[in-house]
């Protein structure tokens, strides 16, 4: 397999997909994060990670994974605008929890964790100065999805070809 990258005009200039499984692991309750960062709609970064702190609800394991997500877009962003000598445009980034969203947009933590709320109070403020522009992606589109868990064969080779994977014949 190799990355393969093609031009899309259409792409994002930088474009976020964060994704997390909650709860999953039974030893500690640890969640994972998993980021996809894709430039022009080419995948350049990609994170598998297991949270640092055990999230206590769906959503707060989705605002450490887009936190996690937002940090790697970040500096993305940052050496585009440097190369390009250009004004870097908003990040844009995708996420399959509607209460995460919800949360964000609308400015409100209900998390007691100071951790997770740290984390949102970033997201929030990233999203209010216009550096994050955050909306929802329907799990059978979320590339990020293949880094949080096992999926079945055809679904992982449909997240591989997503993110620019594809097998090439020698």
């Amino acid at each position: 397999m190799a990355l393969v990258y093609k031009q899309d005009e259409s792409a994002k200039p930088v474009e976020l997909l964060t994704d997390a499984d909650w709860a999953n692991n039974t030893e500690d309750r640890k969640s994972i994060s998993g980021v996809v960062v894709r430039v022009y709609g080419c995948a350049v970064a990609w994170v598998t990670r297991r949270q640092s702190v055990v999230a206590k609800s769906s959503t707060a394991a989705e605002f450490i994974a887009a936190s996690i997500g937002v940090e790697e877009a970040r500096w993305t962003r940052m050496l585009l605008q440097s190369l390009s000598g250009r004004a870097a445009t908003a990040i844009a980034a995708r996420v399959d929890n509607q209460s995460t969203i919800a949360r964000i947009v609308n400015g409100k933590s209900s998390e007691a964790q100071k951790t997770v709320d740290c984390m949102f109070f970033d997201m929030k403020d990233a999203f209010k100065r216009g550096e994050v522009v955050i909306t929802y992606c329907p799990t059978e589109e979320m590339v990020a999805d293949f880094l949080t868990k096992a999926l079945n064969r055809l679904r992982l080779k449909k997240m591989l070809e997503l993110i620019g994977l594809q097998d090439i014949k020698r």
